[in-house]
Formats: C-alpha cells, structure tokens, sequence
C-alpha cells in the first residue's frame, strides 16, 4: 500500500523559541495511516514499517500512535531508536517530541559500539545523549561488566554512574560492590561510594570501605571510610588462616610491584601474629610486609606474638607459602615475653638487629646483633628461681614448643645471676633500659566488628 507522509512543524512556544529548520521537524512514515479521536484529542495511527525521523534520531518500528497536540508518539513492535553510533532496542515504548526523549518500561537493549546495556526501563535523552536506565540494569564492555538498580550513561562523554546495589566484574579475578559509582570510561577513573567491598577471588582478599577510588592508567587505588583488608589463606597443611589489616587509608599501586599500602592507625592480626603500627607496606606478590617507624614519629611499631611483645624502627615479616617464616627488626629492638603465673615477670632482650625464625608456623630461633641486653628468669617446676641479667655483642635463643631450650652469648658476654631471694618483691627493678609495655593488641573482633553485617553482597553474574 502507498506510504502516507506527516511532517509536523512545531510552534515556538513547544521548541521554546528553536528557529524553524529541518531539526526541529517531526517526520513520520508508515504503509498505513489511519485518524482518529481518542480521549478527545486527535491522533494518527501508522502501521508497518513506520520511520520516524527528528533530527538526528531516526526510530523505526511496527506500529505508532502519534498525539499530534501533545507531540507524542507511542511506539509498538520492534522498536529501534538510532542516534550516531548508540542504537536502542524495545518492544514497546515512547517518543516525546518537545522533550525529544524517547521512553520505555517493556525491557530495553542500548549498544554503541563500546557497550552493552539492558534494563527494564530507560529514558533516552538525544539532546544531551545520554540515557537512564532503572531495574536490573546490566552494562558489559569488552573488560566488566556492571550492574545496578539505575544507571546513567552519557554516550559523548562515556562516563557511567550507577545507583543501587552496584556490583562491577572484571575480566580478571575481582568483584566491587557499592551503594553508587562514578566511572569515567575513557580515562580510566572510577569512585564508589557506601558500603564499599572489593573481593579478589584469585587472591582470596576481600577489602571493606566506604569510598574507593581507582585511576587505572596509573595502576592505582584508594579506599577510605575506616576500611578492613581480610585475606584467607590455606596452608599445605589444610589450616586456614586470614589476615586482617585496618587503618585510617589503604592504597594498592600494581605496577612494577605490587603494593599494598596502609596508613595512620594500622592494625594487623594473623593467629597468633599481630601489630600496631602507622604505616604498612604489603608485598602481595612477595610474601612480605614492612612497618617502620617516621622520623616524627615516637613510638616505634609494635607486634605481639603469641605471648611476646616485639618493637623496632623497621620490622619485616616474611610469609612463606601461606606460613610464618620469619621476622626482622632493625633498629632498637626489643622483645618482652610474659611469664605466665606471675605478676609482673618477663624475659627481655634488646638490640640494635633481631632475626625471628620460624617453622611451620612455631617459633624455632631468636637471632640478636649489637649492644644486646638482655634478662631470663629461671623457672623450675613453674616455680621461680631467680634471673639472669647479662649483655653481650650478640644472643642466639632457641625455642621448642614455643618455650625457651637454649640461651647463646657472643662477644665479650657478661652475667649476673639474682637470686630469688633478691627478685621476689622488687621485680619491676629487673627491666633493661628500653622496656616498655604497650597495650591495644588488635583481636578478631575488632576487624569483625568493622565489616558490615547486613550487605546486599551477593552474587549478581552467571
């Protein structure tokens, strides 16, 4: 059947004073036109290989139904609406001709040839190009894939902002969830914000926050918002173990090395293993973290294992297959163990290096060098006996069943034997110079108490 041709020219007050050329006519085409009154306002109905034309979007579909005073245009049967390169695809939907927006709720597929986007519902915007997209959205690109309750999309800019229950997958190994993101495409920038997490399946590590920034040409990340680094680990032994770190800010940089950064109020457990400290460097990829003590700062780093207190300006920790393999301090080091049963007893040692090495996760040696200072109490039967204060150039301590077997002096060793007699009553007298107890050791709970119990964290991907 011959096609019948509408155009319409608007009035200045529905163009809002828009000049009367070719971008501001409406056009429609169809095999079939019928006219007809609904609701008391006059309309035209096209029906087969409709093409509607307004400027620079073209739509194409089975069948419309145009309001000719509201300038409206229902759309129906295999909608496609064109704009440059984005192409959006429905059964059904609508055209507002003053607003030049084009709407549905029957389920919409947009491509431009970087992405794809599906949603229950969307409103595109030619003027300013961009789209909304709200229910189940889910966009996908040649490197994540995102989804979320609403998006926004802004084809000429390419950044990306989605609200609700975000989830965001790359084609690596890790997972973000967030309340909202912010996605610069085309420079690689991306900020969430809420109840941040970050979940790494390769490397078994999930990261908690509230605000995650990302600058990918850089290999860069931040997240702050009192966030918690939690990663589980499965020795060859079957045991499972997870390393809890907290801080005020985490940064991880990837690029020669990868680097995991916390900083300001640092705290760090891992079993028996744990720390406070004002920076950390963890070398994911190495197996090492590093502390160290700022040259503003007083108070040196401290770590606690099992019953002993370990400080020093510099401390390196070595992980070996998922297992404790060593610990060094450099600088002022100090060890004080608690002697269980007892008031105010320790065993303490001091000096300028010490060596902790370790097996299977237990204490096997302790290693000093220079100006080593050090006391030993004597214990017979859990019963006290006395302590030895000595000094030397250098201390080899050796330990079975995370208990002391052996004591070793090197270079010009001095001792004084106490007797019990002269301890009992006066033990705080028996302390070496640098001796200092500090408190505050992290526990679990204090991580998990941080990680949000009741998330919207699940799986949203096949």
């Amino acid at each position: 059947m011959k096609k019948f041709l509408l155009l319409i020219l608007f009035s200045f007050s529905f163009l809002h004073a828009q000049t009367n050329s070719r971008e501001n006519l409406l056009v429609v085409i169809g095999d079939t036109l019928f006219g007809k009154e609904i609701d008391g306002e006059k309309v035209r109905e096209f029906i087969n290989n409709v093409i509607i034309t307004h400027g620079s979007v073209r739509i194409t579909c089975d069948r419309a139904i145009q309001n000719l005073k509201r300038s409206e245009v229902e759309l129906i049967g295999n909608v496609i609406v064109t704009q440059d390169s984005v192409i959006l695809k429905t059964p059904r939907g609508k055209y507002y001709g003053n607003t030049r927006t084009a709407h549905s709720n029957s389920g919409v597929d947009l491509t431009d040839g970087h992405i794809k986007l599906k949603a229950a519902m969307a409103d595109y915007y030619n003027i300013d190009k961009y789209a909304v997209f709200v229910g189940d959205v889910n966009l996908q690109d040649s490197s994540s894939t995102v989804a979320s309750d609403k998006l926004t999309y802004y084809n000429d800019t390419d950044i990306v902002i989605a609200v609700g229950r975000v989830a965001v997958k790359d084609t690596s190994s890790s997972v973000l969830y967030a309340d909202s993101l912010y996605n610069e495409r085309n420079k690689g920038i991306v900020k969430a914000f809420g109840r941040v997490k970050v979940f790494d399946t390769k490397q078994n590590v999930s990261i908690f926050g509230e605000e995650l920034f990302v600058d990918r040409e850089k290999k860069y990340e931040k997240i702050t918002g009192d966030p918690v680094f939690m990663q589980i680990d499965t020795a060859d032994n079957g045991i499972v173990d997870t390393l809890f770190i907290s801080s005020i800010v985490m940064e991880q940089t990837s690029d020669s090395v990868s680097k995991f950064i916390a900083t300001d109020s640092v705290k760090i457990l891992r079993g028996q293993f744990s720390s406070l400290n004002n920076y950390s460097i963890l070398y994911r990829d190495e197996g090492k973290l590093f502390t160290y003590r700022k040259e503003t700062e007083e108070v040196t780093p401290v770590l606690w294992y099992n019953n002993s207190q370990l400080t020093g300006d510099s401390i390196y920790i070595y992980i070996d297959k998922n297992k404790l393999n060593s610990v060094d301090i450099r600088e002022n080091a100090l060890v004080i163990s608690v002697i269980e049963g007892f008031d105010f007893r320790y065993d303490q040692m001091s000096g300028d290096k010490l060596l902790m090495s370790f097996n299977d996760d237990k204490l096997n040696s302790v290693k000093l060098n220079g100006n080593v200072l050090s006391i030993y109490n004597y214990l017979s039967d859990s019963t006290a006996n006395g302590l030895i204060k000595s000094s030397s150039e250098s201390a080899l301590i050796k330990f079975e069943n995370n208990a002391v077997s052996d004591v070793r002096l090197y270079g010009s060793p001095v001792s004084e034997y106490h007797p019990e007699t002269v301890v009992t009553g006066n033990e705080k007298d028996f302390t070496i110079p640098s001796f200092m107890i500090r408190k505050g050791r992290p526990v679990k709970k204090l991580f998990l108490d941080k990680i949000p119990k009741k998330t919207y964290y699940k799986q949203r991907f096949n």
